[in-house]
């Protein structure tokens, strides 16, 4: 039957089929759309199942439609569609598609899906089935809003189980998410713009908003870079995210453009300006600093270290606060850090990073240098303290450097080497050192000839070097050189023996030391039995040539002699008192005249001869004497037998003048 002026049609039950070339889904009067109606042609159908269109176009209503789709089959308000023209208009309502397929593609436009087979438009609900969404080529935005839901391009999605969100600079919106890997090879590998949230894969984004949410990484080596509060992850900008980021199981890799980052004191963490890290492997520091509290640093190469587990590159200043623990320069040289004109205290230099706030270094064998400035040293053994580092390994050769360096020694002996500012301890050889605190020991002088200034108490310069709290100094050989400074000297005795070459000024004990100018000093004997020997202003003392001593000198204690060169010697009136043409001794016992003569005093002398050219006289038992002019006053001679000669000289026999022995 052809039917003409049809208004409507009510197909009733059964599985009915209508056949035309375009069709408008339905709406009832209550404004709601109505399953199994449309209009076509002007007729109004309903209780309709199937709709064959012929390649026309499928229209929606002004009401809410729903549409499922898989591939080109088609339900929409319950009206199973077929040949429908790709293009559907969802029209005015809030519209809700149903996806069957693999994949679903935003166009750009608002409230625009395409399917595998239909380019939907107006349409306001998308439900997925678990499949993905791809974006498009320019600028998309997700903004997550649940479990595998999500809203973009004016569409509210559900059951999304991933997005590409394609080229462009994408943009997704969450309340946190992790970095995600994959499978290659026999590896696992962080992916680029990937990320999971509300159990959605994203891939290919560009941009994230957390919204205060949690970032983490993934199980594989996820890179982070941070300026301020400025994060990129895997190659995404995160922006507004939480302060705490566990970077997750991978070999995790921060670069950190801030001026300093923190170790925390738990391995493998790191905080940054605004973030704090977790599980983190490497960081790059980009020229920056990194400030420590209690943790071990390796430094393993050119601004490279180690340390809370973590790889550091590029790091330019290590700040450790507090009870710091171990530095290890991994065999490195190392010098001293000053700035500003000064050394800084517990800092060091070692592979272009500068340590700071550092309390003890072990060097691995690698040589330690002082700085441009004043450098404090203190050993005793191998022990090694500088600038207030404790200092373990180092190689025995310390040059201090440029500034006016002070070493202090606990070893029982110190030596000089021959070149100034150069001292040896016990276990270092110091150049370029200024002063030295021997903390009453020892010091050793060299083979050749050393020369040593007392400057004070215990105090000496020698090799340039200021000497203080110097106990003994041995000389060793050489014509060494020992200046007093006008200070008064003892000679020394040990043992119940004078010793050679040995002398005591201003509390040092100086040993082996063959000259001494005592600019005007007064010397004195030891307690024991000193040797003077005179001529004219020459004088040597135990074996020591002394010049420029005071003219007075008390030979001590011990059974002392005295040997005059000089022409005449004079007594004085005191008992084991002797003058010489230069120096005036007193509390000598013994003096050899080197046949010389002998000159009593203006008093009443006593001469006793004991032997040939002998005699004693005040006390003194005098050998090797030729003549004795006894002087004024009612003199005494005594030959003890000894036969006797009255003297004669010039032809005539000489008053108060006679030769015995």
């Amino acid at each position: 039957i052809n039917f003409s002026n049809v208004d409507a049609v009510n197909a009733e039950e059964g599985s009915d089929e209508v056949s035309t070339n375009a069709a408008t889904l339905a709406s009832n009067t209550a404004g709601e759309a109505e399953n199994n109606a449309f209009n076509s042609q002007g007729i109004y159908f309903t209780g309709v199942e199937g709709l064959d269109l012929n390649d026309g176009a499928l229209t929606g209503s002004d009401a809410a439609d729903s549409f499922e789709v898989t591939g080109t089959a088609l339900t929409a308000n319950a009206i199973n569609v077929t040949n429908a023209a790709s293009a559907i208009d969802a029209g005015t309502g809030d519209d809700a598609v149903t996806v069957n397929d693999t994949n679903s593609t935003l166009t750009g436009t608002d409230n625009a899906l395409n399917t595998a087979n239909y380019q939907f438009t107006s349409i306001q609900t998308a439900d997925l089935n678990s499949n993905e969404l791809t974006g498009t080529a320019g600028t998309d935005t997700f903004d997550v809003t649940g479990a595998n839901a999500l809203t973009s391009a004016g569409i509210d999605f559900t059951n999304v189980a991933s997005v590409d969100a394609g080229d462009g600079d994408d943009q997704v919106n969450t309340n946190g998410a992790a970095l995600v890997s994959e499978t290659q090879g026999a590896g696992t590998v962080a992916v680029d713009n990937a990320l999971l949230t509300q159990q959605i894969a994203f891939t290919a984004v560009e941009n994230l908003d957390l919204a205060n949410g949690m970032l983490t990484g993934s199980d594989a080596a996820d890179s982070f870079e941070v300026t301020g509060t400025t994060l990129t992850a895997n190659g995404i900008a995160v922006t507004s995210a939480a302060s705490a980021i566990d970077a997750g199981a991978g070999d995790d890799a921060v670069t950190v453009n801030d001026a300093n980052s923190t170790l925390t004191g738990t391995d493998n963490a790191l905080n940054t300006a605004d973030y704090q890290f977790t599980s983190i492997e490497a960081a790059d520091l980009k020229g920056n600093d990194l400030t420590s509290s209690t943790d071990d640093i390796d430094v393993t190469g050119e601004n490279e270290l180690t340390s809370a587990g973590i790889n550091f590159t590029n790091v330019a200043a290590v700040n450790k606060a507090g009870d710091s623990k171990r530095i290890s320069t991994d065999g490195a040289d190392a010098t001293l850090f000053a700035e500003l004109g000064s050394a800084v205290e517990n800092a060091i230099e070692a592979l272009g990073i500068v340590l700071r706030d550092i309390v003890s270094a072990d060097l691995g064998g690698g040589t330690l240098f002082g700085s441009s400035e004043a450098d404090s040293f203190e050993v005793t053994g191998t022990a090694l303290t500088a600038n207030g580092i404790t200092v373990t390994n180092a190689a025995s050769a310390i040059d201090a450097g440029a500034g006016d360096d002070v070493v202090t020694v606990n070893d029982t002996n110190s030596t000089l080497t021959g070149t100034d500012n150069a001292l040896n301890t016990a276990a270092y050889q110091f150049t370029s050192v200024e002063t030295a605190d021997l903390n009453s020991n020892e010091l050793t002088g060299t083979a050749g000839a050393d020369t040593f200034d007392v400057t004070g108490t215990n105090a000496l310069t020698s090799a340039g070097i200021n000497f203080s709290n110097v106990e003994v100094v041995n000389a060793d050989e050489g014509a060494d050189q020992l200046n007093t400074d006008g200070a008064d000297a003892s000679l020394f005795a040990e043992l119940d023996s004078a010793v050679e070459y040995a002398l005591e000024t201003l509390g040092i004990t100086f040993r082996e030391t063959e000259n001494a100018n005592m600019a005007g000093g007064t010397l004195a004997g030891s307690s024991e039995a000193d040797s003077f020997e005179v001529a004219g202003t020459a004088l040597i003392a135990n074996g020591i040539a002394v010049t420029n001593a005071a003219s007075a000198i008390d030979a001590g204690t011990g059974d002392d002699a005295v040997t005059v060169n000089d022409a005449n010697s004079t007594l004085t009136g005191t008992d084991n008192a002797l003058n010489t043409a230069n120096y005036q001794f007193t509390s000598i016992q013994t003096a050899d005249l080197n046949s010389n003569e002998l000159t009593g005093t203006a008093g009443a002398d006593t001469f006793d001869v004991t032997g040939t050219n002998a005699l004693t006289s005040a006390g003194i038992n005098f050998s090797n004497v030729e003549v004795v002019n006894a002087g004024d006053g009612a003199d005494q001679v005594n030959t003890d037998g000894a036969d006797a000669s009255l003297f004669a000289e010039l032809g005539s026999a000489v008053d108060y003048a006679l030769e015995t022995l």
